[in-house]
C-alpha cells in the first residue's frame, strides 16, 4: 500500500530497479579473480548497523571489479549506480560520467542522472539527460514516463502527454504513466480524457491514492458529482490508510531493506560483468550473494540457471529451475524449462507433470502440447495419446514444428499416409529445414514398399 501510494504522489522512481545493462565486450584480465566471500551482519545487529554493514560490501564489490578490469567501463558505471544507492549524487555523477567517456552509448547512466536532477528541481537538465538516454535506447522502459514528468515540470504539458502515450506503447501497464496523462489532460482541460486516464490508472492498480481524488475533480469538471463523491470518499479512506502506514513505518527497518536490496543488485550485476569477461567461478559466487540476500528474487536465479546449463552441470540447474518454478508460479514458461531440462537427464514421469501444469496454465498456446506429444514418442508409450496432443498443438498453432511432431504421432500410430501429408506440411512452411526433408524422403520410401 505504501510503496504505491508514493508512487502515486510522484516522487522520483528508484534507480535500483534499472537493470544495468552491461557490455559485451570480451577481455582478458592478467590474473584470473579470487573466488570473494561475503558475510551477514551479526544477527542481533540494529537495522543502522546491518545498513552500513551492506553499503560497505557494496562499496567494495564494485571496488574489486575496477581492480579486476581496469580501464574498462562497466565497473566504472558500476561504482555510480552503488553512490546513488547510497544517497552519494555528485559520487555518482562523478563515476557514470567518467564511465560514458569510455562507453557514450550506456543509456542507464544518462538515466540516473535525469533521476537526480529531476529530485533537485532541474527539470531543464533532467529533460537533456532523458532525451539522450532515449537517443540511444528508444523503448527503455520508464524512460518516456520520467521525461513526462519532467517535461510537465517546465510546463510543456503537449510534449508531456507525447512522451507518457510512448511510454504506454513500451510500457501498457504503467500506472504512472497513465497518472501522468491524467494530469496532462486535466491541465489541458480536457476533462473527459483525463477521467479515462485517472480510470485506468485505478483499474492498475486500485491503491493509487492520489487517482482517486484527481478522478473526482475530473467528474466534478464533466458535472458528475455522485461519482466525485463516491471517488473522494474512496480517496479519504485510502489516505487514512496510507497516514497510519506512515505513522507506524519503521524508517531504519525499511532502509536497511532498501540497502540490502540494493546490494543484491550490485552483487547481480557484477555477476553478470564476472561473466562477460569469462570469469564464471566469481560470477556464480556473485549471483549466489544475491540470491542468498533476496531469497525470493527471480533475476539471479535466471543468470545461475543459464551458467550451470551453459556449463553443462544440468543437476544444479534443474534445481534453480524447480526454486524458479516455485518463486512464478503461474508462469506456463517456467514449467515448460523445467519439463525441458528433466527431459534431458531422463526424468521423464516430473517432465510429464511440468508440462501438465503448464498445459493448465496456458492452454491456448501449442508448446505444451508439443512438447508433451513429443515426450510420448521419445518413451515410446501411449501413441494415441501423443496423436491427440500434437492434433491440438496444430489445431492452436500450424506451424512447421508442430506439423513435424503432429508426421511422427501419426506414423507411430501406425497412419503413414496422414504422417506424410503432415511432414509435408511442415516442409511446405519451412522448406530450408533438412530434418524436415529427411524424414519426408523417409516416409516418401515407405510409401513404395
Amino acid at each position: 500500500m505504501f510503496a504505491t501510494a508514493v508512487a502515486c504522489l510522484l516522487v522520483a522512481g528508484v534507480f535500483l530497479g534499472r537493470g544495468l545493462w552491461v557490455s559485451q565486450k570480451k577481455a582478458k584480465s592478467r590474473e584470473a579473480p579470487r573466488v570473494p566471500a561475503w558475510s551477514d551482519p551479526p544477527p542481533n545487529a540494529q537495522p543502522q548497523e546491518a545498513a552500513q554493514h551492506y553499503k560497505a560490501e557494496g562499496l567494495a564489490v564494485a571496488k574489486q571489479l575496477m581492480s579486476d578490469f581496469p580501464g574498462k567501463a562497466d565497473p566504472i558505471l558500476l561504482m555510480g549506480q552503488v553512490h546513488y544507492g547510497h544517497g552519494n549524487t555528485e559520487e555518482a555523477i562523478s563515476y557514470w560520467e567518467k564511465g560514458l567517456k569510455l562507453d557514450p552509448k550506456r543509456a542507464d547512466a544518462y538515466d540516473g542522472m535525469g533521476w537526480i536532477a529531476l529530485r533537485k528541481g532541474d527539470f531543464a537538465t533532467a529533460v537533456s539527460h532523458w532525451q539522450k538516454a532515449l537517443e540511444l535506447d528508444p523503448r527503455m522502459p520508464g524512460a518516456h514516463s520520467s521525461l513526462a514528468r519532467s517535461l510537465m515540470g517546465l510546463g510543456k504539458v503537449e510534449e508531456a502527454v507525447e512522451a507518457a502515450r510512448k511510454d504506454l506503447e513500451v510500457s501498457p501497464q504503467s500506472v504512472m504513466s497513465h497518472f501522468l496523462l491524467g494530469e496532462a489532460y486535466f491541465q489541458l482541460e480536457k476533462y473527459g480524457r483525463a477521467k479515462e486516464a485517472y480510470e485506468n490508472a485505478i483499474a492498475l492498480d486500485p491503491a493509487c491514492t492520489n487517482a482517486y481524488y484527481n478522478l473526482a475533480r475530473s467528474l466534478m469538471r464533466l458535472n458528475e458529482s455522485s461519482r466525485a463523491k463516491e471517488y473522494t470518499k474512496k480517496f479519504q479512506e485510502l489516505k487514512a490508510e496510507d497516514m497510519k502506514v506512515l505513522k507506524d513505518r519503521n524508517t531504519a527497518f525499511d532502509d536497511m531493506v532498501a540497502v540490502r536490496g540494493l546490494l543484491a543488485k550490485t552483487h547481480a550485476d557484477a555477476g553478470q560483468i564476472y561473466r562477460n569477461y569469462g570469469k564464471l567461478r566469481v560470477a556464480e559466487a556473485h549471483w549466489k550473494r544475491a540470491a542468498a540476500l533476496e531469497p525470493r528474487s527471480i533475476s539471479p536465479r535466471e543468470h545461475l540457471a543459464s551458467l550451470y546449463q551453459s556449463t553443462g552441470n544440468l543437476d544444479d540447474a534443474i534445481r534453480m529451475h524447480e526454486e524458479l518454478a516455485d518463486l512464478d508460479p503461474q508462469n506456463a514458461m517456467r514449467h515448460l524449462v523445467l519439463a525441458s531440462s528433466y527431459s534431458r537427464v531422463n526424468r521423464y514421469s516430473e517432465a510429464e507433470a511440468a508440462l501438465g501444469r503448464a498445459m493448465e496454465l496456458d492452454p491456448q498456446r501449442s508448446w505444451a502440447y508439443r512438447d508433451l506429444a513429443q515426450l510420448c514418442l521419445r518413451m515410446k508409450k501411449d501413441f494415441p495419446r501423443a496423436k491427440l496432443l500434437a492434433e491440438k498443438a496444430v489445431e492452436l498453432e500450424p506451424s512447421a514444428l508442430n506439423y513435424n511432431i503432429l508426421g511422427w504421432a501419426l506414423f507411430a500410430n501406425g497412419e503413414t499416409e496422414a504422417s506424410l501429408a503432415a511432414t509435408r506440411r511442415a516442409v511446405e512452411l519451412d522448406p530450408q529445414n533438412p530434418e524436415y526433408q529427411r524424414r519426408y524422403r523417409y516416409l516418401q520410401s515407405q510409401q513404395t514398399r
